[in-house]
């Protein structure tokens, strides 16, 4: 999102931001014996359709890949206590929170017959409410370190979850999927950041589940009538 546009204009921001406070939070939590959980990102893997696992090796398409990525390197030096999760797609939160990826695109359909959305862009839907369970899991296992691809489990393209976003909340929308090159952008974002969790599901208590199952259980909880 507009992040990941905001460090390919600025390369330094990136490299604050990414790269030196990662480093400096790493450092604090190694000097009191503590151990650092780092968010990176799912989108370092290239444009080939296809789960990525953590040990892929990384195609670093722009700017905000390529400090995710060296704050990834430069945190686990720093504080060898430490878990690196690579997130999905995420949603959640109430219908009044800003950035509800959710609830801004039933917002933008529902006065609209139809809507457009990418087709060639991949990755894994993931509800926060489940990544925080996972997290909080990983922190309880004592030998929980390193790398884990942290998404609700199987992935779709834009249009598919679009398409899915609409059809739970009862919204009678036709989604038309597009090639990207409909919608510009600064970044050259990578075409699939679908995740591998099987890392992440052998290292949890409850194993995360399907993204249209989150998905829905997520949708069914909002006031669909009171989002304008």
């Amino acid at each position: 999102g507009p992040a990941v546009d905001i460090c390919d204009q600025d390369y330094k921001f990136a490299e604050l931001i990414n790269v030196e406070s990662v480093q400096n939070c790493a450092i604090a939590c190694n000097n009191y014996g503590a151990k650092f959980i780092h968010l990176s990102t799912c989108g370092m893997f290239g444009d080939e359709k296809r789960y990525n696992r953590e040990n892929d090796p990384v195609i670093l398409k722009t700017n905000y890949a390529k400090t995710k990525f060296k704050g990834e390197k430069i945190a686990i030096e720093s504080c060898p206590n430490t878990i690196i999760v690579r997130p999905g797609w995420m949603y959640g939160g109430s219908i009044n929170h800003k950035k509800n990826f959710v609830v801004a695109r039933i917002k933008e359909v529902k006065s609209l017959t139809s809507v457009k959305s990418a087709m060639d862009k991949f990755g894994n839907p993931t509800w926060t409410k489940d990544v925080s369970a996972a997290l909080i899991s990983l922190m309880k296992n004592q030998k929980s370190k390193g790398v884990y691809n942290l998404a609700n489990l199987g992935g779709t393209s834009r249009a598919g979850y679009i398409e899915a976003i609409i059809k739970f909340a009862k919204l009678d929308v036709k989604v038309f999927g597009v090639d990207s090159s409909h919608f510009k952008r600064i970044s050259n974002v990578p075409d699939c950041e679908m995740l591998n969790i099987t890392r992440l599901n052998s290292k949890i208590e409850r194993p995360l589940r399907e993204w249209q199952i989150a998905l829905r259980e997520y949708i069914e909880g909002l006031d669909i009538d009171s989002i304008k």
